[in-house]
């Protein structure tokens, strides 16, 4: 039976970095919060929040870009303003698509509101890296249920059965739009929210997916992507470069080769025998990298308390429990991750898989490790309706893309009580694109990085992937049979 302390929200969101709240009404907000107004809407913002207007070709501001874009057709960081190619004869339909066409170029961590008269909408980056959440009842949108639901309603609204069977406590999270408070809930990725109509709606992927005869091309543009993207963050930030015994933050460093002279990297040392860091020292070591081993900084009760409220109870995990180890780097970097690199792989492929097999709400929750709880049984089998017209392994790879990055990933971006900037290169349309129509069996092969690391920084092809030796590795082996939750996780896998 969980405990939970029924804290009031008595501050004025003092802590809540980076949160937002776009509403109608007049809300009770601190005097340092941002605050503008466009058409009857008001858009509060916490200080620490980057925020930009946008406007039309006209000049006319039309709403707010959060977070920081890239265009990737200029290599620049969007910085005072952000005009998106829309006349005043342009249809509602013509600028969505005016939008998602656009959003093939972008790269970054963003999100746009729109609030012009006939065209009310908010559109996430692929990766919903700034959380959004929404309101049933009310006009409101804001990055954490905290915001939409002030003070006791907050603990009132908490379903907490839903929260220990998902285990949010612990290494759970939320799926699909599904929260947990009472009539609040969350904007997928690859969604875009109408203001206007209470509704969400999906807008990717549009097209359909036709496999590649061979790799080279898309492998080709895949490198060219990452490395401008690399190249446009390194001229407006100093850049900080997650390393870890694993293939994506390989890869992401492979394609950071030309700035990493500059720029330095970090490996978490969470426990006392870690492939990380033994793998990563020895990559760092040889390749002549800078390189900070970090001991983990354990957040104390109240810290996770804390955090759990800023992102509404959404999910737990490990940058809960050790989120305050970042503070021994210098948060002004940016800090660079593989986010999205299991995508590659076929995250949640398994051997048998074809595509044309079927996959039913039940089998979907088992590939992504979650509870058969009817509410998300339910929002399975909704979000399933909406790709009818696809395989089954672009299901599951879209699943990737949908379900785990809102639910499990962004909505941490507001836990901390600091900030600092992340971004995830290998996290973009294109390149999502591009992987969703390479060879199955290429993808099976687990090729890609290779391929990537091989045009952009061979001698890190060298060193083995998860891996120490062999004693090491039965040792590594050996510790985790004897982890309950993996366990537990391995018997749910096999009965779906």
């Amino acid at each position: 039976m969980s405990h939970f302390k029924r804290v009031e929200i008595t501050h004025p969101y003092n802590s809540f970095q980076r949160q937002f709240l776009l509403t109608k009404r007049s809300p009770d907000l601190p005097d340092s919060w941002a605050a503008d107004e466009l058409h009857g809407w008001q858009f509060h913002h916490h200080p620490t929040l980057n925020v930009v207007e946008i406007k039309d070709v006209t000049g006319q501001k039309i709403g707010w870009l959060l977070g920081h874009l890239i265009d990737l057709g200029s290599t620049d960081e969007i910085e005072r303003e952000f005009v998106l190619p829309f006349n005043t004869s342009d249809g509602v339909n013509e600028r969505h698509t005016k939008i998602t066409t656009a959003m093939r170029s972008w790269a970054g961590c963003y999100l746009i509101i729109l609030v012009d008269r006939d065209l009310q909408r908010i559109y996430h980056d692929i990766g919903a890296t700034t959380p959004v959440f929404f309101s049933q009842e009310t006009e409101d949108v804001g990055s954490s249920p905290a915001m939409l639901l002030p003070g006791r309603s907050y603990w009132d609204r908490l379903d907490t059965d839903l929260v220990d069977i998902a285990d949010i406590n612990g290494d759970g999270w939320l799926p699909f739009e599904v929260t947990a408070h009472k009539g609040v809930l969350r904007l997928l990725s690859n969604h875009y929210f109408d203001l206007d109509q209470r509704t969400m709606h999906r807008y990717w992927p549009d097209f359909d997916i036709v496999l590649d005869t061979g790799s080279s091309p898309a492998v080709d543009e895949i490198v060219s992507i990452l490395k401008s993207t690399v190249d446009a963050i390194a001229r407006s930030w100093k850049m900080t470069v997650q390393l870890t015994a694993g293939q994506d933050s390989r890869t992401v460093m492979a394609c950071c080769r030309e700035h990493m002279s500059k720029a330095e990297a970090f490996t978490l040392k969470s426990s006392s025998f870690s492939v990380d860091e033994m793998l990563s020292t020895r990559i760092a070591r040889e390749c002549n990298i800078h390189h900070h081993m970090l001991s983990a900084v354990v957040s104390t009760e109240q810290e996770r308390e804390d955090w759990l409220l800023r992102i509404g109870h959404s999910s737990g995990g490990s940058h809960m429990r050790y989120h305050k180890t970042m503070t021994q780097l210098d948060l002004s970097h940016a800090m660079i991750t593989g986010f999205g690199g299991e995508l590659n792989r076929g995250r949640y492929w398994k051997s048998g898989d074809t595509p044309d097999g079927e996959i039913t709400p039940q089998q979907l929750l088992g590939r992504l490790d979650l509870a058969q709880h009817p509410r998300f049984i339910t929002a399975a089998e909704s979000w399933l309706e909406g790709l009818a017209r696809y395989d089954k392994l672009t299901i599951l790879d879209v699943a990737f893309l949908d379900v785990p990055m809102p639910g499990r990933v962004s909505a941490q971006l507001c836990g901390p009580s600091f900030v600092y900037q992340d971004f995830h290169p290998l996290t973009q349309s294109r390149i999502f694109e591009r992987i969703m129509t390479l060879p199955i069996d290429y993808r099976r092969a687990n090729q890609l990085y290779k391929d990537i690391i091989a045009r952009t920084w061979p001698e890190l092809n060298d060193f083995p992937v998860n891996s120490v030796g062999l004693l090491g590795d039965a040792r590594y082996k050996f510790m985790k049979l004897w982890d309950r939750r993996r366990v537990r996780r391995k018997i749910r896998g096999l009965a779906h």
